[in-house]
Parts: structure tokens; sequence; C-alpha cells
């Protein structure tokens, strides 16, 4: 048995309260509008990798890097809770 979407999301939260307001959406538009937020992060987080490694800055790779599993695991939740909420 499937997770309801909103418990779905409440567990792949951080504790960013930005995010926590996708909990209490009211339909599957707002996690449309969330994962296309997601997908410009994670455009945003690989070229700024790509420019870090460029300078040979590890540690800024490595932080860069971190934002950028989460904000790929915060699209794949989204991603279930849009296919179990398309009306």
């Amino acid at each position: 048995m499937r997770s309801p979407p909103n418990e779905l999301i409440q567990h792949s939260l951080s504790d960013d309260a930005s995010q926590t307001e996708i909990v209490h959406a009211p339909d599957w538009q707002y996690a449309v509008t969330a994962r296309k937020f997601e997908q410009f992060k994670i455009a945003a987080y690989t070229r700024l990798i790509a420019a870090a490694r460029l300078q040979g800055n590890a540690d800024v790779v490595r932080l860069l890097e971190d934002n950028l599993k989460q904000d790929r695991s915060m699209a794949s939740t989204l991603d279930i809770v849009i296919k179990e909420t398309l009306p």
C-alpha cells in the first residue's frame, strides 16, 4: 500500500521551513510547481559544480554536491506525489 502523498512529502523534507508549505497543498498543482523549481535548482547546482571543479575548489564541490543530492531526492518524491494526485 502506498503512503498518502502528503506523508511522502513530509518524510522527505528537511528542516527548511520554506519547503514545508507543500505538505498542506490542496492539490497536485503545487507539487508540479515545486517540481519545476527543483529542476531549476538541479540545473543551477550542476553548473555551479562544474565551475567549482574548474577552479579546483574541492570543498565547494562537496557542499554543492550535497545540495544537489537533496534536490534530486526532493524531485523524485515530487514525481511520486504528482503521479498519485493527478486528476
